[in-house]
C-alpha cells in the first residue's frame, strides 16, 4: 500500500492564493488509484474539513501540527474502527487527541510574555481582520483558523524575531515547544508533533496492509521536518520565494523544482509511477 502524507499551505496549496489547481492531475490520479491521501497541517479541524470539501474527498487528516488525528467514519472497515482507541467522535470523524489543550497553552503564553516583556501577540490577541491581513484568508476561513484546540500561533509585533531563542527556552521549561511554520510560530505541547501523529497513523494503515506500507511525505517548512523524517520518501517542496527549507538531516531529502502545488504535482506523479529517486 502506498500512502501520501502532505502539508497544505505552501505545499499542496499555493502560498498566496491557497489554490490547488496546479496539482489537479496528481490529485485525479490519487483518486483513480484509491491511494490514501492524508492531510497534515497547522490548520484547524474545520479549516481542513473545508479543504477536504473543496477537494471533493473524504480524507483522514492531522490537524494543528499533530495535535489531533481525525479519521472519517466509514473510511476504515468496521473491524478496524472498533480496534482504534479514539478520544471522542462526532457524526463525521473519530478523533485521536495527541496534543496539549489550547487553554493551557494560552495560560503559559501569557505568563511567559509578562515575565520576559517580549512583544509577541498570539491569535487570541487578534481580531478577525488582523488574521485576515496576516494570512490573506477570506473572513470565513480566518474565523475557522482562529478556532484552535491544540496550538497557539504567534508573531513578534515588531517583526523582529531575534528573541525567539529566549522564548523557546522559557516555553521548554514549562513543558511546551515551538515550531516555525510558513507565516507564524506555533506554541504546542512537547508530547506530539506532526511526526508523532504520522507514526501513529502509519501504524493504523500498516495493520490494514499487514505491514506493507510505503509512505511519501511532502512539506515546505520547519514544522514539517518531523513529518518528513517519519516517512520513507520525504520531499521538500520549493517555497513561494524560490528557496527551499534547509535543516540538518535533510541533505538526502528530495527537493522539487516546481513551487508549491506545481512541485507537489510532479513529485506525487513520480511516486505513483514508482520513481522514488527524484522529484
Amino acid at each position: 500500500m502506498k500512502l501520501i502524507i502532505t502539508d497544505l499551505d505552501g505545499t499542496l496549496l499555493d502560498h498566496n492564493t491557497y489554490s490547488f489547481e496546479a496539482a489537479r492531475t496528481a490529485l485525479d490520479r490519487v483518486k483513480q488509484l484509491s491511494v490514501p491521501l492524508i492531510l497534515c497541517s497547522s490548520k484547524t479541524r474545520d479549516e481542513i474539513v473545508l479543504y477536504c470539501n473543496k477537494l471533493g474527498m473524504k480524507l483522514p487528516f492531522i490537524s494543528e501540527n499533530g495535535g489531533g488525528i481525525y479519521l472519517p467514519k466509514g473510511f476504515l472497515s468496521v473491524e478496524f474502527e472498533e480496534r482504534i482507541q479514539y478520544s471522542s467522535k462526532d457524526k463525521e470523524y473519530l478523533l485521536i487527541e495527541m496534543g496539549t489543550g489550547r487553554d493551557e497553552l494560552r495560560k503559559v503564553f501569557l505568563h511567559v510574555r509578562e515575565a520576559t516583556g517580549i512583544d509577541v501577540r498570539s491569535f487570541s490577541d487578534m481580531t478577525v481582520d488582523e488574521v485576515m491581513g496576516l494570512t490573506s484568508l477570506p473572513e470565513n476561513e480566518a474565523v475557522l483558523a482562529m478556532e484552535r484546540s491544540f496550538t497557539e500561533p504567534f508573531i513578534f509585533s515588531s517583526g523582529d524575531d531575534t528573541l525567539i531563542g529566549e522564548l523557546v527556552a522559557r516555553f521548554n521549561g514549562r513543558g511546551l515547544t515551538v515550531v516555525k511554520g510558513g507565516r507564524f510560530y506555533h506554541l504546542m505541547g512537547n508530547t506530539a508533533d506532526k511526526g508523532t501523529a504520522v507514526k501513529k497513523i502509519k501504524g493504523i494503515f500498516s495493520k490494514i496492509a499487514r505491514g506493507k506500507v510505503m509512505t511519501m511525505g511532502l512539506g515546505d517548512s520547519e514544522n514539517d521536518l518531523s513529518m518528513l523524517s517519519a516517512v520513507e520518501r520525504p520531499v521538500i517542496v520549493r517555497k513561494w520565494d524560490g528557496s527551499w527549507m534547509e535543516a540538518e538531516g535533510t541533505e538526502n531529502f528530495v527537493k522539487t523544482e516546481g513551487i508549491g502545488p506545481v512541485g507537489w504535482n510532479d513529485a506525487v506523479l513520480k511516486f505513483l509511477d514508482g520513481n522514488y529517486l527524484s522529484a
